[in-house]
Order: C-alpha cells, then structure tokens, then sequence
C-alpha cells in the first residue's frame, strides 16, 4: 500500500514539474522576444545615431539580447572574419531559428533585414529597423497576452494531470 502511495505521489509532483516546465518554456518565448526588440533598438540607434560600424553594434546588441546574444555576438565575428554581412545575417538566423531560440515568425521578420545589411544607407536600414520592430512588438504583445491568460491553466493541467493519474493508479 505505501509503495502504491509513494508511486501515486510521484506521479503527481512528475507531471506538476511538467505543467510548471511547459509555463517556463511560454514564459521564457515572451522574454527572448522583448529581449530581441530591445537588440534591434539598440542596433537602430547605433547606425542611426552614432553611425557605428555594423559588426559593432552588433556586438553592443548581444548585450541587450540576453539568450538571443549569440545570435547577434556569431554574426559580428562572421563580419570581422570577412564574410558579407547580409550572408553573414541570414546563416546566423537561420541558425538560431534551427537552435530554438527564435520562432519562425521571429525569423521571417529579421530575413527582411538581409538584404539591406551592408548595401543599404543608415536611413534605409534604420526605416526597415522599425518596421521590422514595430511588427516584432505585435508579436510580443500578443505573445504576452497569450501567456497572461494561459499561464495557470498551463501549470494547473500538470497537477490535474498527475492527480488523474494517480487515482486512475489505484
């Protein structure tokens, strides 16, 4: 009978940690996208302003970018090593789409950049900086509606998950 009680338990604080591992995973896809806009906000106010060298403010982008950083650090040492800065950004976001770390909406948005990376005057980049940003920020808001109200339901269907588990148990 304990072994049963015992087995019962873990199979509700199991399929919990999943409910609660499932809401992390929203809630971390809310974050990565406020921490991509504010990236591409820099990445506009360093062409924008202080006429920075790309691979430069790709750099003092990754900064802002939290976890999409790499994205950002791997296409600034693409463009140092010589290659071309639009097919330095289109492989670095395709590569980050691939990895996860931005979703294919995200990805879309950003290979509408590749071609005016390196070709295009800081004007015309920064204009397709705040288009692509004004469209990223949509996303975000209504990624974090999404989550505001799906949130707890996320979590409580792993506790009501392992709860029907385990009287299905016994």
């Amino acid at each position: 009978m304990t072994v049963r009680v015992f087995a019962a338990i873990c199979v509700v604080a199991s399929c919990t940690l999943l409910g609660f591992g499932a809401e992390r995973s929203a809630y971390l896809r809310v974050r990565r996208s406020a921490e991509l806009i504010s990236a591409l906000k820099l990445i506009r106010d360093e062409i924008g302003y202080a006429v920075t060298p790309i691979d430069r403010a790709f750099r003092a982008a990754a900064g802002a970018a939290g976890e999409n950083g790499e994205l950002f650090i791997s296409c600034a040492e693409a463009v140092e090593a010589g290659e071309a800065v639009s097919a330095a950004w289109r492989r670095c976001v395709s590569s980050a789409r691939e990895e996860g770390r931005l979703t294919g909406g995200q990805a879309e948005l950003l290979d509408i950049l590749t071609p005016l990376w390196g070709k295009a005057d800081a004007q015309a980049q920064c204009s397709a900086l705040d288009g692509v940003t004004l469209r990223l920020e949509e996303q975000y808001e209504k990624l974090r509606g999404e989550h505001g109200r799906n949130a707890a339901i996320i979590r409580c269907s792993g506790l009501l998950a392992g709860l029907t588990a385990a009287v299905l148990l016994f």
